[in-house]
């Protein structure tokens, strides 16, 4: 995790090129709302259609 937190200037959000944000077991972007889970230390930047389809929906 600690490289992690080293790098996480050059990560960007795979969807719309926003900061990302480092939470315990996660990385989100506060401007698209979306947050990729990081497993066995290592990001999961995917953006499927679901994820994209829920951040948009508002309730």
């Amino acid at each position: 995790m600690e490289e992690l937190k080293k790098n996480l200037n050059i990560l960007v959000c795979p969807r719309c090129g926003g900061e990302l944000g480092l939470k315990e077991n996660y990385l989100f972007c506060e401007r698209c709302n979306l947050k990729y889970p990081i497993v066995d230390g290592i990001p999961q930047l995917v953006v499927s259609v679901n994820e994209v389809w829920r951040s948009g929906e508002k309730g």
